[in-house]
């Protein structure tokens, strides 16, 4: 075949001309049959160079297949390049290249065939792939779970709408930015270091961790990871995507819990539950019941039985009440029984059992609060008995009173007397006649001082408001002060047979308290002794401890009375017209408890009476 020469004016730069639009129209339409080889090759060469441009973007998503277009591509471009340089070289030599050029030409024809099955196929496999990119991003935007894409320098390249929300955040406020802004400020350093190691595998983010909102409330979330690899080389082409998830309720609801259950546990309150069955078996119990010796699973194992616990005397009631709820569904029931706990301990308690309704409103089970209320129960009795104390010291009060009442009348009569003749009669009696009425005065005003100092003291003693005034004494002297203080006040009527210790000791005692006794004491036996008849005072120190004696000559107390003594008000059943409250002996009894001693008595109706007192002395540190 005849080679075909180009137009002798067919310059080079419009023969490319030329050459370019023949392949831009050869893009989009087959190759026009009235061009020559040469020109069909130029149009073929720069068809598949616009085509390889126009490639570029599809190259970028699908690399793999790229890679291996791009060295195809560049192996038909050498070809190109090759049979263009020969076909310039053999212009002169049109039939040989002709030849050559058909060959190539079926060659090119093949290649664009299968270059058009290769497009075909990869603009199915975009399609394909546009199609699961939109599908797998609708379920990324619309699910719950927060999902965010991050890049090898922890930064966000992508949030979805949950994770946005989560947070508090935009996406755009997170797009570009570190992850770290999800920690506090002082913990962004180590989050840092915590995400390379994650980005580098060598820890996993999965599990529960603490971050915060854009308004620095802390939340918890569960996280987890998947790593991704884009195929570039290198940390740049790596991801990870990362599911968060937010359980701060579920960890709100898993503390309120546990915290409910400590406060149960640490709860004076036990609570159980009971079916509606045979035997109404406790289907729960609270780990407190531990305060009666219990386990929980003692009682939910079945190998204890509640009722065997509950006191013999009160379990039929405990029984009927259990039976009265599964019978009548009551609401609510209200009872105080005895517990036996595991050590055989008898307790009382309070049980306040409510129903339990299923979904339908019928009642199942019934809840029960156990509280142990023995200390309650005590303090009752206590309580009790108190009031009966009281009731008692009411009744000592009015007897008190009848006998104050007469004690204070006769020294006031006296006194009215004594000032009505010093009164009326000053001019006339004599000096010994006015000192007498003066003496009676004295004595009555005496008398009443002492009622009274005795009935402050006894409402003192009743009350306990009685406090110590320690001091130190030298025991051996202070005692012989005290019974010359005696002697004198007694000299005309009794001598005072004074023993004193056998040595010297310092203590530190409640000087007032031990005056006070002994002045009671002492007083007794002055009032019920005879005329004339001896009073013994013994002291001695045994054993850091001071014992005393008092004895006197005088009327005895009958046995009958022995045992009432030293209670308030009472007097014995000899007395007769002597006079008193019978206050003394109580105020000295209550002072000698206070001191942590003991007094004892010892009498003979008419022998006489004698009283032992003993009292701890604490030694002086000096």
């Amino acid at each position: 075949m005849a080679k075909q020469a180009l137009p002798p004016d067919t310059t080079q730069k419009s023969r490319e001309a030329v050459i370019q639009n023949a392949a831009s129209s050869q893009v989009q339409a087959p190759i026009a049959s009235d061009l020559s080889a040469s020109e069909r090759i130029a149009l073929l060469e720069q068809r598949l160079t616009d085509e390889i441009s126009r490639r570029t973007e599809l190259e970028a998503r699908l690399q793999r297949s790229t890679h291996e277009f791009e060295y195809l591509l560049q192996q038909r471009t050498e070809l190109l390049q090759e049979l263009v340089m020969q076909l310039q070289n053999e212009i002169g030599q049109r039939d040989a290249v002709e030849t050559q050029l058909r060959k190539r030409t079926d060659v090119m024809h093949d290649f664009i065939k299968q270059l058009e099955r290769e497009m075909e196929e990869r603009r199915d496999a975009e399609a394909s792939l546009r199609l699961s990119e939109e599908r797998f991003r609708s379920v990324i935007e619309k699910s719950p779970v927060g999902i965010c894409i991050t890049n090898h320098d922890s930064t966000f390249e992508y949030v979805n709408p949950a994770y946005c929300a989560l947070f508090g955040y935009e996406a755009h406020e997170l797009k570009g930015k570190p992850f770290t802004i999800l920690f506090p400020t002082e913990e962004a350093e180590s989050a840092q270091v915590l995400y390379r190691r994650i980005f580098d595998g060598r820890v996993e983010m999965r599990g529960e961790r603490t971050l915060q909102t854009k308004s620095g409330q802390p939340i918890t979330v569960l996280t987890d990871s998947v790593q991704s690899d884009s195929g570039e080389g290198g940390d740049k082409g790596k991801k990870l995507l990362v599911f968060v998830l937010d359980i701060t309720r579920r960890k709100q609801a898993e503390d309120m819990l546990r915290r409910a259950k400590v406060i149960i546990d640490k709860s004076p309150a036990v609570i159980y539950q009971f079916a509606l069955k045979p035997n109404y078996p406790l289907e729960f119990v609270s780990d407190n019941i531990k305060q009666f010796g219990f386990t929980a699973n003692d009682f939910t194992s079945g190998a204890i039985a509640f009722l065997h616990h509950v006191h013999q005397d009160d379990r039929d009631k405990v029984l009927d009440s259990f039976r009265h709820l599964s019978k009548t569904k009551a609401e609510h029931l209200r009872r105080e029984y005895r517990l036996i706990t595991a050590k055989g301990r008898t307790a009382w308690v309070e049980d306040n059992l409510m129903a339990v309704y299923d979904e339908t409103g019928t009642v199942i089970a019934y809840q029960g609060v156990l509280l142990d209320i023995d200390e309650r129960r005590r303090a009752e009795e206590e309580i009790n008995k108190a009031l009966l104390k009281e009731k008692e010291l009411i009744e000592l009060k009015t007897r008190f009173v009848t006998i104050a009442s007469h004690e204070f009348r006769t020294p006031l009569t006296s006194i009215l007397l004594s000032v009505g003749i010093l009164r009326d009669f000053a001019q006339v009696i004599n000096e010994e006649e006015r000192l007498e009425s003066l003496a009676r005065i004295s004595n009555g005003v005496h008398h009443m001082t002492g009622l009274l100092e005795d009935l402050l003291m006894f409402g003192r003693a009743e009350s306990g408001d009685i406090r110590p005034k320690k001091s130190l004494l030298k025991i051996r002297s202070w005692c012989a002060d005290f019974a010359a203080q005696v002697q004198e006040r007694y000299g005309k009527k009794h001598t005072l047979l004074y023993a004193p210790p056998t040595r010297e000791q310092e203590f530190v005692v409640d000087e007032g308290m031990i005056r006070q006794i002994l002045d009671h004491l002492l007083s007794n036996a002055d009032k019920f002794s005879p005329e004339g008849a001896p009073i013994y005072f013994n002291v001695n120190l045994d054993d850091e401890k001071l014992v005393i004696n008092v004895q006197d000559s005088g009327i005895g107390i009958p046995k009958e009375d022995l045992p009432r003594i030293f209670e308030p008000f009472h007097r014995g059943t000899n007395i007769g017209n002597i006079g008193g409250t019978g206050m003394g002996l109580a105020i000295v009894q209550k002072m000698v408890v206070f001191l942590h001693g003991d007094i004892a008595v010892q009498s003979d109706v008419g022998k006489g009476t004698t009283f032992t007192v003993t009292l701890p002395l604490a030694a002086s540190q000096e």
